[in-house]
This record gives structure tokens, C-alpha cells and sequence, in this order.
């Protein structure tokens, strides 16, 4: 029995979530909570927040890495240079955000961009992708 095509699923916020569209959560129970900065090289999303909520009364809608469509993403206060086509990765510092995949290190890849980022702190348009933990 097919449940969902749409690879778009509900999750109650762990907090705030009203200004954080954009942003990637992971999957704690039936709660989508916002990866932290400091998870950032560990951590593997359920997806981006594509409408978030102010309570926990109310659900995000999450697109996960499923999702066949474009979505916004959050980019880093300094998300490095990012042009369409490049890889990215969440941020460590902007928890929840991404940034430009520097290629080595410990880091998650979650996706690719399909426009060029002005300034930190853009929503881009960009195509997710499984999440890949890469160790340092």
C-alpha cells in the first residue's frame, strides 16, 4: 500500500520552527528537530523544513531526501562560494544550514545547488540528496 508519493512528510517541531524554512532537520521519534551546529559532520537529516511552525501544535512539513522536486535551502552566515552545480554540505557553525562542500574532512552532503549564492544567509534553490556522512 503506497502511503506517501509526494516524499513530503509531517513532523511536530522540537521548537520554533516559523523562521526556519530552509533549514535541515533529523528524525527524533515523530519530532523534527533541527540539526545543531555541532552535529553538523555526524548528523543524517530526515530532510528540509519546507513550511515551518511556531508550535508544537502544528506540524513542518518536511521534505525528505526522497523528494523529486527543487526545494529552498538555508545557506551558512559564510557559506563559501557557492555556484549552481556545487555540492553542499551542512554547515557547522549554522546549525541546520549549508555550506559548500569542501571535499575532505568529516561532513554531510546533502544535496546540490541550482543557483549561485550572493550572501550567507540566501535561500537557494537546490536538489536534495541522500545524506553521506564522510569521516574525517
Amino acid at each position: 500500500m503506497i502511503v506517501n508519493e509526494k516524499a513530503v512528510i509531517p513532523l511536530t517541531p522540537n521548537e520554533d520552527h516559523s523562521a526556519k524554512e530552509g533549514y535541515f532537520v533529523t528524525l527524533s521519534g515523530t519530532v523534527g528537530t533541527l540539526v545543531t551546529a555541532g552535529a553538523a559532520a555526524t548528523a543524517k537529516p530526515i530532510g528540509v523544513i519546507i513550511t515551518g511552525y511556531p508550535t508544537s501544535t502544528l506540524k513542518d512539513d518536511i521534505a525528505t531526501h526522497k523528494f523529486a522536486g527543487i526545494v529552498k535551502v538555508a545557506t551558512a552566515a559564510t557559506p563559501g562560494s557557492i555556484v549552481a552545480g556545487s555540492l553542499l554540505a551542512l554547515d557547522g557553525t549554522t546549525g541546520g544550514a549549508v555550506k559548500l562542500d569542501p571535499g575532505t574532512g568529516a561532513r554531510v552532503v546533502v544535496g546540490q545547488a541550482l543557483e549561485d549564492v550572493g550572501t550567507g544567509g540566501d535561500l537557494i534553490n537546490a536538489l536534495l540528496s541522500a545524506p553521506i556522512v564522510y569521516a574525517a
